[in-house]
C-alpha cells in the first residue's frame, strides 16, 4: 500500500511580508486618489443642488403669482426669543438672530412667505427625533403675526454676507430652511434635498436642509424693501455658510487633490 502524505504549505514570512507590502503600495496610491473624488463629488452634488434650487424657487414663484414657496424652517427658538437653535453645525458666526418688525414682515408676506416652522421649541437642542428629517416639536406652520411686536428670525452676520458674496451689512438678511412641510415640494421638487456634511456628523445630528437667503432692506433694516428678494441658496459647510461659488470651488480642489497623486 502506497500511503500519500498531503501536506498544507502557507505563506513563508518573507511571502507575508512581501504581500503587505504589495498592498500598503496600493492603497497608498489609491486612497489618497479616492479623497479627491470624495471631494469632487460632494462639491459637484452641493452646487448641483444649489443651482437647482434656486431654479424651482423662480419657476414656483412664476407659477403662482408671483409668490415664493411659503411654510419655511426658521431657526430660532420662539419669535420673540433671539436665539439660534443648537445644531446647526455653525461654529464660523454666519448666522445670528435679528428682530424683524411689521416692516420686514410685510415685505416677506408680500411675497408670499406668511408661514414658519420652527425647528426647536425647547430652547436647548432639535425636539425631534433628528435635526434634518424630523426636526419639528410641532409640525404645524405659524403664521407671521405682522403687529407692533417684531418677529425674531435667523439672519447673516457680516461673516456670513462675505461667505456668500452678497453686498450690505447685517440685518439685510433673512435665512429660512427648505425643509420637508415647504410648498416647493410637489410643486418644483419631488423632496427637500439633503446636503450631506463632510465631517463625521450624519443629518440626524446637524440640520442638513439646504438654506434660502431672503433680503429684505439695503441699509441694514432701516427702510424695508415692500417685498422680500431670494438673494441665494447656501448651506452650511464645514462649520459655516457655503454658496454655489463654494461648492464649485471644492469640486476642482478634489480634481487637483485627484490629479496630484
Amino acid at each position: 500500500m502506497i500511503l500519500t502524505s498531503l501536506r498544507r504549505r502557507g505563506l513563508t514570512l518573507i511571502e507575508l511580508t512581501v504581500v503587505l507590502l504589495v498592498l500598503a503600495a496600493v492603497a497608498g496610491i489609491i486612497v489618497p486618489r479616492l479623497t479627491g473624488y470624495f471631494v469632487r463629488a460632494h462639491g459637484a452634488s452641493g452646487a448641483t443642488n444649489i443651482g437647482e434650487t434656486v431654479k424651482a424657487i423662480g419657476l414656483y414663484e412664476v407659477n403662482n403669482g408671483g409668490n415664493m414657496p411659503n411654510n419655511w424652517d426658521t431657526f430660532v427658538i420662539n419669535p420673540t426669543t433671539t436665539t439660534i437653535v443648537g445644531d446647526m453645525g455653525l461654529t464660523g458666526g454666519d448666522l445670528a438672530a435679528i428682530n424683524v418688525p411689521t416692516a420686514g414682515e410685510d415685505a416677506l408676506i408680500a411675497a408670499g412667505i406668511t408661514n414658519l416652522l420652527y425647528v426647536d421649541n425647547d430652547g436647548t437642542n432639535f425636539n425631534g427625533p433628528d435635526a434634518t428629517y424630523t426636526p419639528y416639536a410641532t409640525p404645524t406652520p405659524v403664521a407671521i403675526n405682522n403687529d407692533a411686536t417684531p418677529t425674531a428670525m435667523a439672519g447673516l452676520t457680516a461673516s456670513g454676507i462675505q461667505a456668500l458674496g452678497l453686498q450690505g451689512v447685517a440685518g439685510d438678511y433673512v435665512v429660512l430652511g427648505l425643509g420637508s412641510q415647504n410648498t416647493l415640494i410637489g410643486n418644483g421638487i419631488v423632496d427637500a434635498p439633503v446636503h450631506f456634511p463632510e465631517t463625521s456628523a450624519v443629518p440626524q445630528e446637524i440640520y442638513s436642509r439646504f438654506l434660502a437667503v431672503f433680503r429684505l432692506s439695503d441699509d441694514g433694516g432701516t427702510t424695508y424693501f415692500e417685498r422680500a428678494k431670494l438673494a441665494t441658496v447656501a448651506a452650511v459647510h464645514n462649520g459655516e455658510v457655503a454658496g454655489l461659488g463654494d461648492h464649485t470651488a471644492e469640486y476642482f480642489e478634489g480634481a487637483e487633490q485627484a490629479s496630484a497623486n
